[in-house]
């Protein structure tokens, strides 16, 4: 890593740290105990101090200031002692919760290389609860570069669902953040995400490549948005649709449609696509938004199926499978898109929908392919 990364790293770290600092909220024990000391210190002007210095006598205070002096120390006493306890026991509480609560930070890897940094060792200071690390692993089905043993991998995250609570112990939801990032395909991404429904408190982080390191949505939202889909070639009754989503790069559309051409085709991309323009908690939301419109739209319009092509980074994948109802929305079928491999799109997976809770690993087959017409 150049001295220039860790530079910007710490840089970033001390920034958040400041924003911490200045924005929490102000400890009332410690507010108590500021006020006490300064009525002591008030208070101890009141008294009469008395010294010689040779023949010379000197002497501060007493008179009528005394006895005002004499309740200040009193009040002043009491409300350090008062604070002091109250300090207690907000420490008792910190380190209850602490024992209490439960931080899940899931990591899913899907290439040949391991990050510099684990995902656990960049969480953000304020999450608090005792740390249960679980690492969705795809690697080992990696080759050159590709996942060669798609059915594999689709198995081991499928898997996860159920050992992801491991060492949680009995903590419950309200106790439980999950931290979620990672690099992995799209397909094994949409799925972790379905992971997660809208109960359970997500923090969603993503690698920076610039920078080399783990970093939460802190960016500025731009105001760039996804395009509305032009459902006018949908009509009602279609059962299958395909929907393309171009956020960091172009989907290929016309790789995607050769798949299935008489399915209509919805297109929606941001207005600028490029890499590194997904950093804003606010874009993604309404990224989110538009996709949840639209599967909505479609299932009003009596569509079962949506075949989903996504060009997008890891944590907007994430987020989007978050955002699946399999009781009312149309069943999510993701594709992998490889851009070396005769079909482009060579295998896909099946999200839980109603009446198939499980999802499924669909490779696709050379005589589903077809030429466009």
């Amino acid at each position: 890593m150049s001295s220039i990364t860790e530079w910007n790293q710490l840089l970033r770290r001390a920034v958040a740290a400041f924003i911490e600092w200045r924005f929490r909220k102000r400890s009332a024990s410690l507010a108590l105990i500021g006020l006490g000391v300064s009525i002591l210190v008030a208070a101890l002007g009141g008294l009469a101090v008395r010294f010689r210095s040779g023949d010379t006598e000197f002497e501060f205070g007493g008179g009528a200031s005394f006895a005002l002096s004499a309740v200040g120390l009193a009040v002043g006493a009491a409300l350090v002692g008062l604070g002091t306890w109250l300090l207690l026991q907000d420490r008792r509480e910190e380190r209850e919760a602490r024992e209490r609560k439960r931080v899940l930070v899931v990591e899913q890897r899907g290439l040949q290389r391991r990050f510099s940094t684990a995902l656990r060792e960049a969480l953000p200071r304020a999450l608090v609860g005792q740390i249960v690390e679980k690492v969705i692993d795809v690697t080992p089905y990696f080759r050159d570069g590709v996942l060669a043993e798609q059915a594999a991998a689709f198995m081991h995250v499928r898997d996860a669902r159920a050992v992801l609570r491991q060492g949680l112990g009995d903590a419950q939801p309200a106790d439980v953040t999950v931290v979620y990032g990672g690099v992995s395909p799209v397909p094994l991404t949409f799925l972790a995400g379905t992971f997660f429904d809208d109960e359970s408190r997500v923090v969603v982080m993503d690698w920076d490549r610039t920078a080399e390191g783990w970093r939460t949505l802190d960016g500025v939202d731009d105001g760039d948005r996804l395009s509305e889909p032009d459902l006018s070639s949908v009509s009602d009754g279609t059962d299958e649709v395909s929907i393309a989503i171009s956020v960091s790069y172009e989907v290929d559309v016309e790789a995607a449609r050769r798949l299935d051409p008489s399915r209509p085709m919805l297109a929606l991309r941001m207005g600028k696509v490029f890499v590194g323009n997904h950093w804003s908690e606010d874009k993604q939301c309404a990224m989110a938004e538009t996709f949840v419109r639209t599967l909505s739209q479609l299932a009003n319009r009596g569509v079962r199926t949506v075949h989903l092509f996504l060009a997008a980074p890891n944590s907007v994948v994430f987020r989007l499978g978050r955002c699946i109802d399999i009781r009312n929305m149309p069943t999510v079928q993701v594709y992998q898109h490889e851009r070396s491999d005769p079909i482009v799109f060579p295998w896909s997976i099946m999200m839980p929908c109603h009446g198939a809770p499980e999802p499924a690993y669909c490779p696709t087959l050379p005589c589903e392919v077809t030429a466009a017409p």
